[in-house]
């Protein structure tokens, strides 16, 4: 009976690799890329850099949720720091509600980002980043998010409502060959 050379003992004349040498290759590809994989997630400036981002997705969101719906919209954050949440500020069409989900976030809860935290909010005074129902911040923001010492802010323009990742320091190392 004649077997495959996937499924030989032996090399001989079909060269192929034994299903044991095939296993051994696959873990060890999959430990090189889990160490790989879980030190750049664990770097404090790829952690932080994707926080604010995400920070600012949500601050689109909320601003795409309140033209949307005709209604003002609120991103209300926690008192200790650790997320925030979109909330309407009025009643809008409920079918259209569904196209646009409300966010809620606690950093705590998400693996990818627990320790990130705000560090500061300067709402121009407010207690609250409002959008109206064209979705124009109504006072111009900056929340700073902060991870293991290191911080990066968002800035919202008042009036336009766009929000604003500036850049990190430069020359700080591989990532910014990144963005």
């Amino acid at each position: 009976m004649h077997r495959p050379a996937i499924f030989s003992t032996s090399r001989g004349a079909h060269g192929g690799f034994t299903l044991s040498e095939l296993l051994l290759s696959f873990v060890a590809l999959t430990l090189v890329a889990l160490v790989a994989i879980s030190s750049f997630f664990s770097q404090t400036e790829v952690t932080l850099h994707n926080a604010a981002r995400l920070l600012a997705d949500d601050i689109r969101t909320a601003q795409n949720r309140a033209m949307l719906l005709q209604v003002p919209v609120a991103l209300r954050f926690e008192e200790d720091g650790d997320g925030y949440a979109i909330e309407d500020l009025g009643f809008g069409p409920a079918h259209l509600k569904e196209l646009i989900p409300p966010v809620a976030r606690r950093y705590s809860a998400d693996g990818v980002f627990e320790g990130v935290r705000v560090r500061q909010l300067d709402l121009g005074g407010a207690t609250q980043l409002r959008f109206d129902a064209q979705g124009r911040a109504e006072r111009g923001a900056t929340i700073t998010l902060g991870y293991e010492g290191e911080t990066r802010s968002v800035v919202i323009d008042a009036g336009r409502g766009i929000a604003l990742r500036p850049d990190s320091t430069r020359n700080r190392g591989w990532l910014d060959w990144l963005r």
